[in-house]
């Protein structure tokens, strides 16, 4: 499994890639993105989003995508995992090891990932991981109107 940052050169990819999670969710009427957008999100000079696409045997199989936050106390980044997609023939226990190895080993102070509740990414294996479930904040949500 190898890991390569989202460039220019590879940003059709995770689009496909990404609509391809949206189809597999059955979530497809809620991919409204176009490429122009990914393009500005992912590669503008101060981008919004990160990501890294996940290759096996030099097809791309995956991705992950990510933000940067801020530990206040700390004054250091922390890597927030909005969406890792990897298709369910390649979801096993090593796989997924190699993909949070390979997160674990960036340069952040924390990784924190929010988990849809219905979403199956093996809530054992986050925790062997040393991923701890968040209890001290409530999530808020409102979409703009």
């Amino acid at each position: 499994m190898k890991f390569k940052k989202v460039t220019s050169k590879n940003i059709d990819i995770l689009y496909k890639l990404n609509k391809q999670l949206a189809i597999d969710e059955n979530q497809k009427y809620l991919f409204t993105a176009d490429k122009k957008e990914y393009k500005k999100a992912f590669l503008s000079n101060f981008p919004i989003v990160f990501g890294i696409l996940i290759y096996k045997k030099n097809k791309p199989i995956g991705f992950i995508i990510y933000i940067k936050k801020f530990a206040t106390y700390l004054a250091k980044e922390v890597l927030f995992i909005e969406d890792i997609y990897l298709p369910p023939k390649h979801q096993s226990k090593k796989n997924i090891k190699k993909i949070f190895k390979f997160i674990n080993n960036l340069n952040y102070i924390r990784i924190e990932l929010r988990v849809l509740k219905n979403y199956n990414l093996n809530k054992k294996l986050l925790k062997k991981l040393g991923f701890k479930k968040i209890k001290k904040w409530n999530t808020y949500r409102k979409e703009k109107t």
